[in-house]
């Protein structure tokens, strides 16, 4: 079962961070070099949108940037993997 936040069409960064399994200063970290799927900017503010962070999440899509982060010495960020 999805967490409440994940069915919302836009969430926080923070929700999102949790929902990929990483702090909130590692999400916007990844917002702000354009590897965190969905992320848009409206109203001075960030926001997530759920559908693509939770393909990402599955394994569905690949993360915004993921190409351009493959020709840098940066290494994209990924979800961590969660203990079943």
């Amino acid at each position: 079962m999805l967490p409440a936040a994940a069915e919302r069409p836009l969430i926080s960064v923070a929700e999102a961070a949790d929902l990929a399994g990483v702090s909130r200063s590692v999400g916007y970290s990844w917002v702000r070099a354009g590897c965190m799927p969905g992320a848009v900017h409206l109203g001075g503010r960030w926001y997530v949108r759920s559908a693509p962070l939770l393909a990402w999440l599955n394994g569905q899509e690949p993360a915004n940037g993921a190409e351009r982060a493959a020709t840098t010495d940066h290494s994209s960020p990924g979800p961590r993997q969660r203990a079943t």
